[in-house]
């Protein structure tokens, strides 16, 4: 069988004969200008820090400190403490760091014992040498110093609990430090672009982690003061608003905050993590690693990256460590076998200092040939490899254990303990308590008379002890429970009544009338059960509080208790009780609540609005109904009345073409009749105002502007709808959600995607504001702005970014992401005005678009006249109202979809043609021609939806001129120059991607090609800019863009996410399944999901041929002198013919064909997945377009989603119909969806598609375009901006406000 070893890479380059200032010498040459920390509002650059440091060095020569001696640091936070650290060891000596709040008696034991010739401290600690003050910083440059070459003397010396009573003191050499910091740096690969956040004690080994290996990396470090340190509820805003990316933290830490998607690099240690802690940290756009190493060995000997799914486990050993798992008799174990793992390597320290006797009992001379190295120590951990080499941590042999980071022997406390007056005897335990959180209880036998006070004895402890090793609770025992070796049996040690009292939060009772002090006390005995508290205790001393409780009271205090505004800092800093609860009535009246409550309007009023609703539904029905109809209507009665086929034809063509134009005026109508010039403010929703703004949207949605965007025509059509737009403006679609509080001034230019969602629905109110978009601005691609916003001249939003309410982009200022936030200003050759054309040639243009609109009716009555033609045929063959003709739909259909492809494609390859990179003036043929061709593709969109997505889609990009490659697959990308796009083989393009749109800036149109490399990956709605290089082998997420070259060039990694990009330097793939099912399936596979899909693509197609030849057969007969019966008829006809049996022939197919959706995992050459995705297709084709769309805003939308499987709660209101896996997504009462979001309850990564649920709480609020990812839960009256991007996996506590993509909190 296999021995229990495992053998770390060996690394010899790695081994140096060097000291910490002699490796770190050419990062001070290298980074001399950069940043090296950074403390409060303080910076000190390389240069700065080896001149500071030079200069202590000399101070401590100066006070005749020679090589080889120890000085100690007991020294606050701040910026000078690493500097003092530096200059001890550039001195030649070894420095011995205690925390600045370690008890005075502690500092005295240590700094006695090792004898330290002097010590750096704010205070004097009474001891047989005076502290010294740091030196200032010099204002000129301090040159070095000779260096001291002594590679096996002491850099520094660890104390940590010793079993004894006294600390231990473990000396570690230039030569392990050094090794360590290279060896550590060559597995987790810190940046010289990397923010380190530098938290851990000065006295905690995953110090040196933090500060040397940052400086020998060459990163920047962040220095937390002590306040923030201890302010756990306020961690994650502190990482997040200083950008800070790397994070060292014990796994108790990262368990209570949340989880910050800027860190790109997470190392826990210091204790055991949890599973709860790697599922939310481990996420795909970060490297998680999970880190062992006693201090004995140098900070660190093993180390695992982990993906959120993989078992917990230490890893394996670091460069030139090695491992292996012994009994008891000092024998390697079988591999399977538990045992005790011994560590071997250069990290290895030479003992402890003073105690010979521990030292050769955990320090022994290696006898195993077969692990390389002279020394092995012994950890004590009882460690399991298992058969396949997996190392199972399984805990302490021994009485030593990890709590909170800190490394604890019980002995030294239970020593501690025996020694206060009275005590017979002690123990002490770690028992979890109520919230699943370990915790040091302290058990005492008393001497027969002797008085119980637990507190005093808490108080008589932490005099000695460090605060993290005082029992929070110290139980009177009659007797210990021991073992037959008469050793104290500690697992029969009682846990306290008071860590059971309780077991779920929703058991706390709080008053909820009560005073501010009242309160407390009541969240106090639930955090502290069992204890008489009083308001003279101090959270600390008396109650046995630690951080993580008091981020518990601060938790309970805010979701519980009513009081949102209690902060950790303030615990610290107000003490005892009494003070903290003053602090409390002081921000209760300074800082009242700003969460607006939810305006809940009467049930009448909600029945009132929606019956009016209903009303209007039915008259919009009858217009929607008669603009697709009429124009067949006209073909069949000019034919039963023998005017012949081509006067037929030609009187549908005619009205295709006034349909438009005698529409927009009905649509002006109705705005300036309903709700006149839209105003500024907060509405009910549900109301009047409510009620006239949603009528104006639906009717509005019966006039697409698709086909006039990107032409002087449209900034005409939107000042007839109320917007104040210059008529120079160059504008892709852009929906306005109130047009009449929209200014746009001259030469602004908007990408396709854009929106001014400047009305949207929040709290149960409709809020509309004001948006100014000033002269020669520029928003990118999918940019939104939100209500309240201004763009001063020459701003710009860059792609994919969002401009939260209330914010100004400055003149010449470029802002960039979601939430936007600026990151340059323009250039003065940016910001020159451009001559723009004349007036005369617009309109001259305007007349030539004007023209042009009669082209597209054609385009879509051309191709159908082949099947208008035979149904008319069949029919005036056919007895009255006998339709068993319509078998023959599926074939007139595929003969329509094929005809629309060819033509498609032909005009395409026409306009395309000789169409090269460059850069064209928009009042040009160039550029009629791209908008002509644009036009074309964006209503194949509609037209031929189901063909999007299929295994045939790569056929129609390459009949337009497009270059793809073998294997991949495409969505709906919308914006695409096919002729300048090249995709290689075995790429996904998902739905919605912006695809190399062109670009226009200060009309010009710019022309550049777009290439996607083999086996790559565009996730929805992410984005590719024209005249960008996607390389192999990449993926960009959904709602995520293309990372800048800059960041290519600084960055190996290929997977990227979010608006900024963030490199993703680990991503959880799936490899469940074979590759015959994902990337290369055979022919068969490939020919069955070419049948299903062809079907797929035939079927809706099929639906509308026999859903308008029946409407045309039962409405034709009102042509004949009945016309008005027609409009009064219509809505009930559409109704009973077209959209409720297109909305059920889809409800019935889901049930039959899927049933009801579960979470689970399917390859893309599957039945299942087939299925799936072809509901999806009929679902978008059908009842959305013909039903569904209208209904947003109302009742019935939440209403008919119920039939497809959508649990939703009462009075939602609906502004989106973007669900999938119907069944997979539950809505709250009263939440509000508004335009275009969605739960997106799937995935296609790496071939496979992954479903799971999405769940949004009662009252939330979920803005425009934000995408909800599967397996999330959103809490109650949660917020969530525009464009924003909830993770897989998710949860938002209720009541909380969140924005951005990735997601995080405001």
């Amino acid at each position: 069988m296999m021995k229990s070893l495992i053998l770390g890479k060996i690394s010899p380059e790695l081994i140096r004969d060097e000291t910490l200032p002699e490796l770190l010498a050419p990062t001070f040459e290298k980074y001399r200008d950069k940043t090296a920390f950074i403390f409060k509002d303080k910076k000190l650059t390389y240069g700065e820090l080896d001149s500071w440091s030079n200069a202590v060095a000399l101070q401590l020569q100066q006070a005749g400190i020679q090589p080889g001696d120890c000085v100690g640091v007991w020294y606050p936070r701040s910026l000078e403490l690493p500097v003092a650290i530096l200059g001890i060891i550039k001195a030649g000596a070894s420095y011995i760091p205690l925390d600045r709040e370690m008890p005075e008696d502690r500092i005295k034991k240590v700094f006695s014992d090792i004898q330290v010739k002097t010590y750096f401290s704010d205070t004097d600690a009474g001891i047989h040498c005076q502290p010294l003050s740091i030196a200032p910083q010099p204002e000129h440059h301090i040159p070095s110093l000779p260096t001291y070459h002594y590679p096996d003397h002491w850099a520094y010396v660890l104390f940590t609990s010793g079993s004894t009573g006294n600390p231990k003191g473990i000396p570690i050499s230039h030569r392990n430090i050094c090794h360590l910091i290279r060896s550590e740096e060559d597995f987790i690969e810190i940046k010289d672009t990397d923010i380190v956040y530098q938290g851990f004690s000065v006295s905690f080994d995953m110090w040196c982690e933090e500060v040397w290996i940052s400086l020998f990396a060459g990163a920047t470090i962040w220095i937390a003061d002590a306040l923030t340190v201890k302010a756990i509820d306020e961690l994650s805003d502190v990482l997040t608003q200083n950008k800070i990316t790397v994070l060292h933290a014990v796994p108790s830490i990262l368990a209570i905050i949340d989880e910050v998607p800027g860190i790109r690099l997470i190392n826990t240690g210091g204790e055991a993590c949890t599973k709860q802690v790697q599922e939310k940290w481990a996420k795909p756009y970060r490297i998680f690693i999970n880190s062992y190493g006693p201090t004995e060995t140098t900070v660190s000997s093993n180390m695992a990256i982990l993906n959120s799914q993989e078992e917990l486990t230490i890893g394996n050993p670091l460069p030139n460590y090695h491992i292996a798992i012994v009994d008891e008799n000092m024998a390697i174990v079988p591999r399977g076998e538990r045992g005790e793992m011994i560590i071997s390597g250069p990290g290895v320290s030479k003992g402890y200092f003073n105690l010979p006797e521990l030292t050769e009992q955990k320090f022994l001379t290696n006898p195993f040939p077969e692990l390389p190295g002279d020394t092995i120590y012994k950890t004590g951990d009882a460690v399991l490899i298992r058969e396949d080499g997996f190392i199972e941590f399984q805990g302490r042999i021994d009485d030593q254990i990890k709590l909170r980071g800190y490394r604890i022997e019980l002995g030294e406390i239970e020593t501690r303990l025996n020694q206060l007056p009275g005590i017979s005897s002690a123990a002490v335990a770690v028992k979890e308590d109520s919230n699943e959180q370990g915790q040091l209880v302290g058990y005492v036998v008393m001497n027969n008379a002797s008085w119980f006070d637990e507190n005093e004895m808490r108080k008589e402890l932490a005099k000695f002890l460090a605060p993290y090793m005082v029992p929070i609770s110290i139980i009177k025992m009659k007797e210990m429970p021991r073992m037959p070796s008469g050793k104290i049996d500690r697992k029969r040690l009682p846990v306290p009544e008071s860590f059971s009292q309780h077991e779920k939060n929703e058991d706390i009772k709080i008053d909820a009338e009560g005073s501010i002090e009242e309160k407390l006390i009541q969240t106090l005995q639930w955090v502290f059960p069992g204890k008489d508290i009083n308001l003279d205790h101090d959270f600390f001393t008396d109650l046995g509080g630690h951080s993580l409780l008091a981020a518990t009271l601060v938790s309970h205090l805010r979701q519980k208790a009513g009081i949102p505004y209690a902060s950790l800092k303030d615990i610290y800093e107000n003490r005892p009780l009494a003070a903290y609860a003053e602090c409390l009535k002081i921000k209760h009246t300074e800082e009242p609540t700003v969460q607006e409550p939810f305006q809940r309007v009467s049930t009448f009023q909600y029945y009132a609005c929606n019956a009016a609703q209903t009303v209007c539904l039915m008259a919009i029905f009858a217009l929607f109904s008669i603009q697709i109809f009429f124009p067949y209507l006209s073909y069949y009665y000019f034919q039963i009345n023998g005017y012949g086929t081509m006067y037929a034809l030609l009187s549908a063509v005619l009205l295709y073409t006034l349909i438009p134009p005698v529409y927009s005026i009905i649509i002006l109508l109705t705005k300036w009749l309903v709700i006149g010039k839209i105003k500024e403010g907060d509405y009910p929703l549900w109301g009047w105002y409510y009620f006239r703004w949603w009528l104006w949207k639906t009717v509005k949605r019966l006039m697409p502007s698709e086909f006039i965007v990107e032409t002087p025509l449209y900034p005409k059509y939107l000042r007839l709808l109320g917007v104040k737009v210059h008529p120079s403006a160059q504008l892709s679609l852009l929906p306005i959600a109130a047009e009449d509080l929209v200014t746009i001034d001259e030469n602004v230019t908007t990408s396709s995607g854009c929106s001014i969602d400047n009305a949207s629905v929040e709290n149960g109110i409709l809020k509309i504001r004001k948006v100014h978009i000033k002269a020669h601005s520029y928003l990118g691609s999918s940019a939104i702005v939100c209500g309240g916003t201004t763009i001063e001249e020459f701003g710009e939003l860059q792609d994919l970014s969002c401009l939260n309410e209330g914010k100004t982009i400055g003149f010449g200022e470029v802002w960039d992401g979601s939430p936007a936030e600026k990151i340059r200003v323009k250039t003065a050759e940016e910001v020159e005005t451009p001559v723009l054309s004349s007036t005369g040639k617009r309109n001259r243009y305007s007349l030539l678009y004007a023209c042009s609109l009669f082209f597209f009716p054609l385009l879509i009555v051309l191709p159908l006249a082949p099947t208008l033609y035979t149904l008319y045929y069949l029919d005036d063959r056919s007895p009255d109202y006998n339709f068993y003709y319509l078998w023959q739909a599926p074939i007139l259909s595929t003969v329509y979809i094929l005809l629309f492809i060819g033509v498609v494609s032909l005009v395409t390859r026409l306009l395309q043609y000789n169409m090269k990179p460059g850069i064209y003036p928009v009042y040009s043929f160039m550029y009629y021609r791209k908008w002509v061709k644009d036009q074309i593709f964006n209503l194949s969109l509609t037209i031929v939806h189901p063909l999007f997505a299929s295994i045939y889609i790569s056929k129609f990009y390459r009949m337009m001129g497009a270059k793809v490659g073998k294997n991949s697959e495409i969505s709906t990308a919308s914006d695409v120059s096919h002729n300048l796009l090249e995709i290689g083989e075995g790429s996904f393009i998902a739905d919605a991607v912006i695809l190399g749109e062109h670009d226009v800036r200060n009309e010009k149109l710019i022309l550049a090609k777009t290439k996607i490399g083999n086996n790559s990956f565009v996730g929805n709605s992410g984005l590719i800019p024209q005249g960008y290089e996607l390389n192999d082998n990449m993926l960009i997420g959904v709602l995520s863009k293309a990372p800048t070259e800059e960041q290519l060039k600084n960055s190996s990694e290929k997977d990227w996410f979010g608006s900024p990009p963030i490199g993703l330097p680990s991503r959880q793939k799936s490899e469940s399944f074979k590759d015959s099912l994902t990337y290369n399936p055979p022919f068969r596979l490939q020919l069955a999901r070419a049948l299903v899909e062809g079907i797929r693509i035939i079927l809706p197609q099929t639906i509308i041929i026999i859903c308008s030849v029946l409407f045309i057969a039962y409405t034709s007969n009102y042509l004949e002198g009945k016309i008005h019966y027609l409009f009064i008829f219509a809505p009930f006809y559409y109704l009973g013919i077209v959209a409720l049996p297109s909305f059920f022939f889809t409800v019935l197919l889901k049930w039959i064909l899927v049933g009801k959706y579960k979470k689970t995992e399917m390859p893309m050459y599957s039945f299942k997945v087939w299925m799936s995705e072809g509901i999806t297709t009929i679902y978008e084709a059908l009842p959305v377009i013909f039903f569904l769309d209208f209904l947003r805003g109302t009742m019935w939308l939440p209403f008919f989603m119920r039939f497809l499987g959508v649990k939703i709660g009462k009075r939602v209101w609906l502004n989106t119909t973007d669900i999938t896996e119907y069944d997979m997504v539950t809505i709250g009462d009263e939440a509000m969806l508004n335009e275009d979001c969605g739960p997106q309850t799937h995935l296609f990564e790496d071939r496979i598609m992954k479903v799971g649920s999405v769940k949004i709480g009662n009252q939330t609020t979920i803005h425009s375009r934000t995408i909800i990812l599967y397996d999330t839960e959103i809490g109650n009256n949660v917020n969530i901006d525009a464009l924003s991007l909830v993770m897989k996996g998710e949860s938002l506590s209720d009541d909380t406000s969140w924005h951005g993509s990735p997601l995080r909190g405001k």
